[in-house]
């Protein structure tokens, strides 16, 4: 799919390639939301030595993020052709209009079960993000047991970074690890909403330890995150431990207490267990908003 875009004022045309676009082909869901325009920014660089696709790379986010407005991606394409790049990027999730295509065609391809009625109905509720680190996630619970939705949850994540043209690996699938709900958390009817909170539980400086938070809340996440980040890979390619945070699941134990940990090594993203009594300072629990 190619979005183009003209802009008069620049005297010049641009093609770009906008891969996680292809989900919601013929629903005008793209063309609703917030735009880039409104947060005054972004802030411009001068940085000759980056390649054009590193360039078109920092574009593409711009547009997956939800600028749609070409007033709201000028700044983009001028830095392109200035040679200019951005020095400070603005990640925001995708607008939660488009979970529901993305969804309903991933449940025809699958056969995942999920009726028109019951998509339409979860739809309705949903609501927009507040704030990058209190998105809006989402559960699928497919009435098949934990292991059979962690699968499913792979499943997806490859075939989205295989359209993107990036790297990602699954360790606990691709080591048949056993996973639990911790403390025998009862897996929630499907699909239901979830808003979820990112900056609760991350502690920037000391970290946070799986134990800490299984010891101290009851009501724990479970596959959330990886639903949510496989409707925003661009989140997951930019983590960073610092605007971005790597992310942890407490509601998943691995083995025998270890907990899920989602992450980036490079251009790969990635799912993995880690300890759990690690504490890390450039890692975010999911957590549920009150």
């Amino acid at each position: 799919m190619l979005l183009h875009i003209k802009s008069g004022s620049l005297g010049f045309s641009i093609e770009l390639s906008a891969p996680f676009l292809m989900k919601v082909k013929g629903s005008d869901a793209w063309g609703v939301g917030t735009s880039l325009a409104a947060e005054k920014r972004p802030i411009m660089a001068k940085n000759p030595t980056m390649s054009y696709l590193d360039q078109r790379t920092e574009l593409d986010k711009a547009v997956i993020g939800g600028a749609r407005d070409p007033e709201a991606i000028r700044p983009y394409l001028q830095a392109i052709i200035d040679g200019s790049v951005l020095s400070q990027t603005v990640y925001k999730w995708a607008p939660v209009c488009t979970y529901l295509p993305k969804i309903a065609a991933r449940n025809e391809l699958r056969g995942w079960g999920l009726t028109d009625d019951q998509l339409l109905e979860w739809a309705k509720g949903l609501q927009d993000h507040d704030g990058f680190l209190r998105p809006e996630a989402i559960t699928l619970s497919l009435g098949k047991g934990l292991q059979y939705d962690l699968a499913e949850a792979a499943a997806w994540a490859t075939d989205v970074f295989a359209e993107l043209g990036e790297s990602f690996t699954d360790y606990v699938m691709k080591n048949n690890w056993s996973v639990k709900p911790y403390g025998g958390l009862t897996l929630p009817s499907r699909p239901t909403i979830a808003p979820a909170h990112l900056e609760l539980l991350w502690d920037k400086k000391q970290g946070i330890t799986a134990d800490d938070v299984r010891t101290k809340r009851a009501d724990l996440p479970i596959l959330e995150l990886y639903w949510l980040l496989c409707l925003n890979p661009h989140i997951w390619l930019a983590m960073d431990g610092k605007d971005v945070p790597y992310m942890r699941s407490p509601g998943v134990v691995v083995d025998d207490d270890d907990v899920l940990d989602f992450g980036r090594d490079g251009d790969e993203a990635y799912v993995y267990d880690d300890w759990s009594d690690d504490r890390c300072s450039i890692t975010a629990f999911a957590a549920f908003r009150e």
